[in-house]
């Protein structure tokens, strides 16, 4: 995923927080504005979740997420050990379907 963030200049957020901070909305269904302090802030989450879907940046990560997924999905519904390298997350499944989901839904605040 990191090849496909864009470096720009030296950040005051970890962008890997961000994208935790999306898995954890689109796991748990939560409102932007209620996401735990443990995350930055709902604004700063939000602000990069509507950049990168205006950019086309999520359906960039989520075909290089399903390319790494293939294979140990295959694995599995042919009664193969799985691949350990190359195992979807939960938070890569989540992000999967945030990033296929309706872009103007997905990204309003509530």
């Amino acid at each position: 995923m990191c090849c496909l963030l864009p470096v720009q200049r030296k950040r005051q957020l970890c962008v890997r927080r961000v994208v935790d901070a999306v898995f954890y909305l689109c796991r748990t269904g939560c409102q932007w504005r209620k996401l735990p302090a443990e995350y930055p802030p709902w604004t700063a989450v939000y602000y990069y979740f509507y950049r990168w879907q205006r950019t086309g940046l999520c359906q960039q990560l989520n075909t290089v997420i399903n390319a790494l997924a293939m294979p140990w999905i295959g694995s599995r519904k042919a009664g193969k050990p799985a691949r350990r390298c190359c195992a979807p997350t939960a938070s890569a499944c989540a992000w999967a379907r945030a990033s296929t989901s309706t872009g103007a839904r997905t990204g309003a605040s509530t």
